[in-house]
């Protein structure tokens, strides 16, 4: 049974999230403006429950998806790749739930992901050498979304990559941070 008041609550929250919206999608200012900006209003709108195909949100992830294409030059410490992967897993998981996964630019994300994750599953931005286990806060967004896209491909080894993405749920009494202090 629907609750009248959450679904209020939900439609003034994505009024609210929406309000500002320019003519071309953006809100007129950079896709990545920390907190404020269409990567992170996309995030909260698709977790608000936005439809499959919100015309509004579309429009918003073409621009978003227009700056992260070209943000994938790999940063190389100690024979791993450092990115912090929550621009492109996050974009990834919006795309997901707005209908979007066959997009080119989308197989282009799970491309850079699945590029960039580390042996034990996870990605780190953390540019110390000494760093060898991802960070472990960070995955959820990214596996949910690899996981949802991946779900119809896993016969095929590239996407079998994948199942390493558990191992980022380990406690963290295993991290290295965890070793270290022992």
């Amino acid at each position: 049974m629907k609750d009248p008041g959450i679904d209020s609550w939900r439609s003034s929250m994505i009024a609210g999230l929406l309000m500002g919206q320019e003519a071309d999608g953006s809100f007129g200012v950079h896709p990545y403006r920390e907190w404020t900006e269409a990567h992170w209003q996309l995030v909260s709108l698709v977790e608000l429950g936005v439809p499959l195909g919100h015309m509004d949100s579309l429009r918003a992830m073409e621009g978003v998806l227009a700056w992260i294409g070209g943000q994938s030059i790999p940063k190389i410490v100690s024979g791993r790749e450092r990115r912090h992967a929550s621009m492109e897993g996050n974009a990834l998981f919006v795309c997901c739930r707005l209908g979007l996964a066959d997009n080119d630019s989308v197989s282009s994300l799970v491309d850079t992901l699945l590029r960039s994750q580390w042996p034990d599953g996870g990605w780190n931005c953390d540019e110390r050498p000494p760093r060898v286990t991802h960070h472990f806060m960070s995955p959820s967004h990214r596996f949910a979304a690899l996981l949802h896209i991946t779900r119809p491909r896993m016969t095929s080894p590239r996407w079998r990559q994948l199942a390493a993405a558990p191992n980022c749920f380990s406690p963290i009494g295993s991290s290295d941070e965890a070793q270290a202090a022992r």
